[in-house]
C-alpha cells in the first residue's frame, strides 16, 4: 500500500471516512472558548503496511492551518503552540488531533464559521485529502495538579 490515494472530496461529518490507508474519524472544528481560537481534531487511523506523514493542511478560501502540539505553560496558565513540521501516524497505528496535544491551528481565523469548515489534509507523499469538519464550541482544558 504505502501511498495515500486521492480521488476527490470525501465528507466527514458523523462516523469515519477512509482515503487510501488512512481512516479520518471525529472530525471537528474546536472552537476554543474563552479565547475563539479555532483548531482542527480527528483521529488519523492508519490502515496500512508503512508510515504515512501529515505534513499540514489548508483551507480552501486561504487561510494560514497551522500543524504543531499544544503544551500546557503553568507560569503562563495557558496553553503555548509549539510548531511541528509533521505528525507521524504509524504503521498499523493511529494519531489523535484533539484541543490537548497535537492539532491543526487556524492562525489567521477572525470568525468561526457557520456550520462546517472544509480542510484539506496535506501528507508527505503528495496526496491530499479533503474533509468536512462540523463546529463545535469546546472549553479550553485546563490540566489539573
Amino acid at each position: 500500500m504505502g501511498r495515500l490515494a486521492w480521488g476527490g472530496l470525501g465528507l466527514c461529518l458523523w462516523g469515519s471516512l477512509a482515503w487510501g490507508q488512512v481512516q479520518v474519524s471525529d472530525a471537528y472544528l474546536a472552537v476554543l472558548a474563552p479565547e475563539r481560537q479555532q483548531v482542527a481534531c480527528m483521529g488519523l487511523d492508519n490502515q496500512g503496511d508503512s508510515v504515512v506523514r501529515l505534513l499540514g493542511a489548508r483551507t480552501p478560501d486561504g487561510q494560514t492551518v497551522r500543524l504543531g502540539e499544544a503544551r500546557w505553560d503553568d507560569r503562563q496558565g495557558r496553553y503555548r503552540f509549539r510548531p511541528l513540521h509533521k505528525l507521524v501516524v504509524p504503521a498499523g497505528g493511529q494519531a489523535l488531533l484533539q484541543p490537548q496535544g497535537f492539532w491543526l491551528w487556524f492562525a489567521d481565523a477572525k470568525t468561526p464559521p457557520a456550520g462546517e469548515q472544509a480542510l484539506v489534509l496535506q501528507f508527505d507523499d503528495g496526496s491530499e485529502l479533503t474533509v468536512t469538519l462540523p463546529v463545535r464550541e469546546v472549553p479550553i482544558p485546563v490540566p489539573q495538579s
